[in-house]
């Protein structure tokens, strides 16, 4: 019944051109508005109404529409630019005789398969059905959004999304009930609406304000798709392509922005608007939330508006900042305290690993962490590769306990002894935490502090020789997965000087190992420390060690620009050749390859305890390329060795993955089966999504 909302409603025009409006912009329904569609009019995107918005919001298209359907190839516009839209999806066509014919097909099929659950909606909401609804009705509506059905000839009911899009056709609407189906469009057409303090919404102005959602909506996705297009094809990097990122960003956020900066200052909290005057790349709301009951607050109001929430700790992912609210925690979260009796050290969510493994040490306490110094403890909550990774496990297995404040500004204590439902969303967060809420702080379970014998040892082979540097590899391979527990052998593999350089780094906690054999490579470098605390450790860590130069000035205090995604391999990997030959292929001699050492007990861990999937890991290769201001960007290169291991590998490490499209097949392969059930809780917790600038959770679906 809800597929005859299609024929019913007349909105249909994405199937038979039928808009409803006349010439003069007036509803009739006598079915002929664009007969001659097929004739001459050759523009849909007329027929479905945006220029009735275009024209009528802001009365400024500034294009010669009278002429014809082909203004927007006319540059006749001021680049203000209503029409930015047009340019946009003329752009995104393959041909230019499809660009100038104005065939939107799929833009088109997606705004008419949704419109008419708009138009449901919008009955649902209106209960006293005197044609309006308010914002107050809107917000009660979002709480729990329902559609009605036809029960009988005059009788009517209420039903959850989930039931509508359950009885739809295969063609139909997917994702309804999802993180960005019908009640996120909704959320949006409310703050649109209202944002100018109109007491009241009639069903034409929800279906414009459809419009000016649903053409946002595009124009954010199609910015990410044509990006690279644009770097190559100046036509994208026109007026009316700027334009459309202003009108995306700038237009469509800043009055919402604001709403929320006001909420914001009722508490007094710590806030700013970035962005507004377009002098940087999008605006948002930077905030500094004191307490847990402001971070509370920050995501409720957050919610109100449908804006989206990221966190900052040790900011090193690069999508921390991607949110309209950006909650920076280092400036209020950083207490931190170790408890000798229990042996439980708790940390808010502002604080760095360094931070974190002196304070542990100071009561002769260690916890599994990473090995870089500067990152923060959302690396815990995805994983944590480090120098105690094979004797203690990974830096989520030692989660004790969350404080997580969720999406709907709920505060949850969780751990392996919550309650079933709250058990779920603790094995959800410990290896996907970013996507179901803002954890603010963590108790970590710790163990005695050892101290670790480090020796550093660096071979050189010519470029000449691959094959000889892909044996010293494989060397290290072999004997590292016959270290025991206590020591772990990571290694780099770079380019310097015109030759290939491989490190070979061995932690040792007290134990015997074999020598390391390096065949008939050349060392050129061996260092020993003694007695070396976690801190230490992570000052001589791989990335920032003494080496020859091309990898001393690599890591994380240098200025290069750097890309980064890291893959899980077992123990019977045979990559090293491969690795050699796309090294020699790097476009630049930053770019490297470094092994960190798992095993050991990772193995120990379950699927029960936790969303980490890579349990039989031997390795995580860290795959990245670096290069500096006079350089290109490299980040292709990384790509392009990732498409050729993954067939290899056990998984891709979500930690460094994000929104980008390209990432989501990597995403796909990082949580295999657990996917589901991971989709499922993002459902429940987050249905609409707020937490989306990490980890692409929500687009698992669309991963081939």
């Amino acid at each position: 019944m809800y597929y005859d909302y299609y024929y019913d409603y007349g909105y249909d025009c994405g199937y038979d051109y039928d808009c409803d409006y006349d010439d003069n912009n007036n509803y009739d329904d006598d079915d002929d508005d664009c007969q001659n569609y097929d004739n001459n009019c050759d523009n849909s995107y007329y027929c479905c109404g945006f220029y009735l918005y275009s024209s009528q919001r802001d009365g400024d298209c500034d294009c010669d529409c009278d002429s014809d359907c082909d203004c927007y190839c006319t540059a006749t516009d001021d680049g203000d630019d209503d029409c930015a839209i047009v340019a946009f999806f003329a752009a995104t066509q393959p041909s230019e005789k499809e660009r100038l014919g104005w065939s939107f097909s799929e833009e088109l099929d997606s705004f008419t398969r949704i419109l008419p659950y708009v138009i449901c909606a919008f009955n649902a909401i209106d209960r006293d059905c005197d044609t309006l609804v308010s914002d107050e009705e809107v917000t009660s509506w979002l709480q729990n959004p329902q559609l009605e059905q036809r029960v009988e000839e005059t009788k009517w009911s209420f039903t959850e999304l989930k039931s509508v899009e359950a009885s739809l056709p295969g063609l139909c609407v997917s994702g309804l009930s999802g993180p960005q189906g019908l009640a996120f469009i909704m959320g949006h057409i409310k703050n649109f609406h209202f944002e100018d303090g109109v007491p009241s919404m009639s069903l034409r102005d929800c279906v414009l304000a459809s419009m000016k959602v649903f053409t946002e909506l595009h124009v954010r996705v199609g910015a990410r798709r044509l990006s690279r297009r644009a770097e190559e094809d100046p036509n994208l990097r026109s007026k009316s392509y700027q334009s459309l990122l202003a009108m995306a960003d700038s237009k469509a956020k800043v009055p919402i922005l604001e709403k929320l900066c006001s909420q914001l200052a009722s508490l007094e909290l710590e806030h700013s608007l970035k962005g507004a005057e377009g002098t940087e790349p999008r605006p948002r709301v930077v905030a500094a939330p004191r307490s847990v009951t402001d971070v509370a607050f920050c995501v409720q109001a957050a919610q109100s508006l449908s804006c989206s929430v990221s966190v900052v700790g040790g900011n090193h992912s690069g999508y921390g900042g991607l949110g309209d609210l950006v909650l920076e925690m280092e400036h209020h979260f950083t207490a931190i305290a170790a408890d000798v009796t229990s042996n439980l050290v708790r940390v808010e969510a502002g604080v760095k690993l360094k931070s974190l493994a002196a304070k542990a040490a100071e009561s002769e306490l260690v916890v599994p962490l990473g090995t870089a110094p500067t990152v923060g403890v959302g690396l815990i909550l995805q994983g944590g590769v480090g120098h105690s990774t094979r004797r203690l496990g990974l830096a989520l297995d030692a989660i004790h306990s969350v404080q997580l404040v969720t999406a709907s500004g709920e505060v949850l204590t969780l751990s392996s002894d919550s309650c079933d439902e709250h058990k779920d969303l603790f094995w959800a967060v410990c290896g996907c935490g970013p996507n179901f809420g803002v954890v603010t702080s963590l108790e970590l379970k710790a163990s005695k502090l050892k101290s670790c014998r480090a020796t550093r040892r660096v071979f050189h082979v010519p470029s000449e020789s691959p094959s000889e540097a892909a044996s010293v590899v494989q060397r290290y391979m072999l004997r590292s997965k016959s270290l025991p527990r206590d020591c772990c052998a990571d290694c780099c593999v770079y380019l310097a000087d015109g030759s290939i350089q491989v490190g070979i780094y061995d932690f040792n906690l007290g134990c015997e190992v074999p020598p390391v054999d390096a065949g008939s490579a050349e060392s050129v470098l061996e260092l020993v420390d003694e007695g070396l605390n976690p801190v230490q450790l992570m000052d001589i860590e791989p990335y920032l060690c003494e080496q020859p130069p091309g990898v001393a000035h690599r890591g994380f205090l240098s200025s290069r620009s750097f890309f980064t995604r890291a893959l899980f391999f077992g123990r019977d990997a045979d990559i090293s050749e491969v690795l050699v030959e796309r090294l020699l292929k790097a476009p630049s001699r930053h770019c490297y390859f470094h092994f960190q050492h798992m095993g050991g007990a990772v193995a120990d861990g379950s699927s029960l305890s936790s969303a980490f999937l890579a349990r039989d890991a031997e390795w995580s290769l860290v795959i990245t390329a670096a290069w500096t201001e006079d350089e290109e960007d490299c980040s292709f290169w990384v790509r392009e060795v990732v498409k050729v291991l993954l067939p290899l590998a056990l998984g891709c490490y979500a930690t460094d993955l994000g929104p980008d499209p390209e990432d989501v097949e990597l995403a796909q392969r990082t949580f295999g089966g657990h996917a589901e059930r991971l989709l499922l809780l993002k459902q429940k917790w987050d249905p609409n999504n707020m937490f989306r600038h990490g980890f692409p959770l929500c687009q698992l679906g669309q991963a081939t």
